[in-house]
Parts: structure tokens; sequence; C-alpha cells
């Protein structure tokens, strides 16, 4: 989950450099989880090389059916969603564990 927040968040900053095309009145987050794996145009390459945020997108652990994508087996948060009611959009924001189960630490993996 680190991972994917992090690729994430460095996604918005080459975007916020404008380094990423993005669509008048967007936000900069990337509109999908495999984006950060597949890669984006680096507008300010001359040669059009790609930008790439994760080798690839990574399953969350506590997800219980493999029939699913990796990408799939997480929760995401738009940009536009409430933190307490987290809903996907037209962006991700954040990602979150479906999981039911509880950490060690006592709190739900849903709530990390």
């Amino acid at each position: 989950m680190r991972e994917l927040r992090a690729a994430i968040d460095a996604y918005k900053r080459a975007s916020d450099e404008g380094r990423i095309a993005r669509k008048a009145g967007a936000t900069g987050y990337p509109d999908s989880l495999e984006v950060l794996a597949e890669g984006v145009e680096d507008v300010r390459s001359p040669k059009k090389e790609k930008l790439y945020f994760l080798r690839q997108v990574p399953r969350d652990p506590t997800y219980p059916s493999p029939d699913i994508s990796d990408a799939d087996t997480w929760q995401k948060r738009s940009y536009t969603s409430e933190p307490d009611d987290p809903k996907e959009g037209d962006d991700i924001y954040d990602v979150r564990s479906k999981s039911r189960d509880v950490g060690l630490n006592g709190v739900p993996y849903k709530r990390w």
C-alpha cells in the first residue's frame, strides 16, 4: 500500500511539473492504477520517453479471491471523495485495503 501511495504521489508531482499531459479541469492524479505501471509519455522528453511509477501493480495480499485483477483488489478513492466514505471517481487519489481483517495493532486493514 505504501508503494502504491508513493507512486500516486509521484504521478501527481510529475503532472504538476508539466511532464504529463492533462485535460482541462483534471486534478493531475492518475485515472487508473494500471497507468502507473504501463507508463505515460513524458511531454518534456524530445524522444517521447515514458515515465513509469511502478514495475507492476501490487496485489492486496489480504484479498481472498485470485480471480480478480491486482488493481481491483484495492478500494480506490477519488480526489473529490470524502475520507470517511471513499468512492471511486475520475481519478485515484488514494487506495485502501478491502479486507475486513484487523492488523496486529488492532486497526482494521481498511483504515490503514
